[in-house]
């Protein structure tokens, strides 16, 4: 922003995230963003009309991946980009930062990656963006095929989906960092304290393992006498 290349700035992150996020740019940074959301599209409809077009009234913007999936709000940006044939450069929007990526990865299907809702209006997103910001601290949620999928999202060439980027192409696109990593404190101590688990012995009363013993046999009794799988599977309503 001090060198005039980004104007046009919108955080994507999950909508328990969004005040945290508007919040934090302003008390760090004194940058004011709004967010998108249907009670921001009431308000501007009732001020200016309802054919307005949120994306298109603030240059600093919030939203919820799971709003803008909609068909409503995703219809309103796509009014923001270049119509079919015409080049998207120069770019409509400066900088998309994502936070907690991995919510948008694909779907593991096999050896295939199935698009989600939320990951189709990424894929829509993401070359309409000079500058593009991934946040998460699990980015690999175990299944090679998901993973390659969202990086490929990033737009970079290097990474395909379907095959594993080596070393090299990772770091290219993707910078981890530990708390290990992390610098001492001025008194030389650690930023966290070092993860220890010990167990706990929790002592119940009588009541308490005669109810257990009661679940445990009224467990036992359901199980006889299911039918398939779907049955014996099924979350129990008791807890």
């Amino acid at each position: 922003m001090i060198r005039n290349r980004a104007r046009r700035i919108l955080i994507v992150c999950p909508a328990s995230l969004q005040i945290q996020w508007r919040d934090q740019m302003r008390d760090k940074f004194g940058l004011d963003f709004r967010i998108v959301d249907a009670s921001l599209m009431r308000e501007l409809r009732r001020k200016r009309g309802i054919h307005v077009n949120p994306w298109m009234h603030f240059p600093r913007l919030i939203t919820s991946i799971d709003f803008i999936k909609r068909e409503r709000p995703l219809r309103l940006f796509k009014e923001t980009l270049p119509n079919e044939g015409e080049s998207i450069y120069p770019r409509r929007y400066d900088i998309l930062v994502l936070d907690e990526a991995h919510n948008c990865a694909p779907a593991a299907r096999g050896k295939y990656a199935t698009d989600s809702l939320r990951t189709q209006a990424l894929r829509l997103m993401v070359p309409h963006f000079e500058h593009k910001l991934f946040l998460t601290a699990t980015p690999h949620n175990g299944y090679q095929e998901s993973f390659s999928a969202l990086l490929e999202t990033l737009g970079r060439s290097a990474v395909r989906s379907g095959t594993m980027p080596d070393r090299k192409q990772l770091g290219a696109v993707m910078v981890r960092r530990l708390k290990s990593e992390l610098p001492k404190k001025f008194d030389g101590s650690d930023r966290f304290p070092k993860r220890v688990i010990d167990a706990i012995e929790v002592r119940y009363t009588a009541e308490e393992k005669a109810v257990h013993a009661a679940l445990k046999k009224y467990t036992k009794l359901r199980h006889q006498n299911v039918a398939d799988n779907t049955e014996r599977w099924r979350p129990s309503s008791c807890c």
